[in-house]
């Protein structure tokens, strides 16, 4: 087991991409925390991990808001005693289903503030944590939809 004593926290890890890294990052040794806005989802990605044999948690927790970013690490830590890995995971796509030209800018806010602004509130939030340990890895998830293009994004 890899990662045996490590403790991840998973943004967005209760579905899709998300909980696949938990459930391997669990299958591997390490217990995970899972703040994601769908509550409900992250719960029962914290059973699963749990049916590994792991510890887990789980808040309700919007990525796009800093101090609910600054909550969640602080629970992570008090419920696992620390967090060792981070995984930027949480992301959203423009809106699909009509092309850019008929976005509106709260549109471009989302995935904005989803997948960019995020990963700088939590990377800055945890920073402090891993410097005063001497440890910590980051790992940010992007999107193949950067190189590509489609009706819908710039």
């Amino acid at each position: 087991m890899r990662l045996e004593g490590k403790v991840a926290m998973v943004t967005g890890g209760g579905a899709g991409i998300g909980r696949a890294i938990v459930l391997a990052m669990a299958r591997e040794g390490a217990d995970v925390f899972i703040p994601d806005i769908q509550a409900a989802n992250a719960e029962a990605v914290v059973a699963e991990a749990k049916g590994l044999g792991r510890r887990a948690a789980a808040l309700r927790t919007d990525v796009t808001k800093e101090p609910e970013i600054e909550a969640a690490i602080a629970e992570g830590m008090r419920a696992l005693g620390c967090i060792d890995i981070l995984v930027n995971n949480a992301g959203v796509v423009p809106a699909l289903g009509h092309p850019f030209t008929r976005q509106v800018e709260a549109d471009w806010d989302r995935v904005f503030n989803v997948n960019l602004k995020s990963v700088f509130f939590t990377c800055k939030h945890i920073a402090a944590h891993f410097m005063e340990r001497r440890y910590g890895k980051i790992v940010n998830i992007s999107s193949i939809a950067g190189p590509l293009s489609s009706q819908s994004m710039p």
